[in-house]
């Protein structure tokens, strides 16, 4: 009898996962994966109450019918606006496009940087550049049309809702100006 026989490992079984020891290892580790979640939630939980709150003011506009006659006037004026590509043209313009292109005109956000006083809620200094304040007031600024019911949806977001209310309110006078 050979005493020194020993049982071969099918290497199979050395990689196979066994539930039992996995649990096991969880159960040994429990107290830091514990701290460490509690840690992470509690760490979530003050960066969120730190956040300022941000309100959004939404408007949703019904746009004229493509056949009223201030909007075709109006083409000749917004075909020096880059992105829109009319050319000084009146064919083929959406309304949508035209209203999106007249609030996004750069004399009319300077109106509303004016009017709500925007260099100082943002906090910039009076030798801020223009373009700094026109980026932040366009990235809260969102004009958006549903392709499908036609509608133009008009959002503002602001840590006042005051203000973020008659931001939008403004835009929608000064969209009241051109129809």
């Amino acid at each position: 009898m050979d005493i020194s026989k020993t049982q071969e490992v099918d290497p199979t079984d050395r990689d196979a996962l066994d539930p039992v020891s996995f649990i096991e290892a969880l159960w040994t580790q429990k107290i830091p994966i514990v701290f460490s979640t509690l840690t992470i939630a509690g760490l979530s939980v003050i960066y969120a109450l730190l956040l300022p709150n941000i309100y959004r003011a939404n408007a949703v506009v019904i746009p004229p019918k493509q056949s009223q006659n201030k909007y075709s006037s109006m083409v000749g004026s917004l075909a020096s606006i880059p992105f829109m590509g009319l050319g000084g043209t009146s064919s083929g313009v959406e309304p949508l496009e035209l209203l999106k292109a007249y609030l996004y005109k750069r004399e009319n956000i300077f109106k509303v940087i004016a009017k709500f006083d925007l260099r100082k809620v943002y906090e910039f200094r009076d030798s801020a550049y223009k373009e700094d304040i026109v980026g932040r007031y366009r990235k809260n600024l969102k004009i958006e049309e549903d392709k499908i019911s036609g509608l133009l949806y008009v959002t503002f977001d602001d840590e006042d809702p005051g203000r973020a209310r008659d931001v939008v309110n403004y835009n929608l006078d000064l969209m009241q100006l051109i129809s």
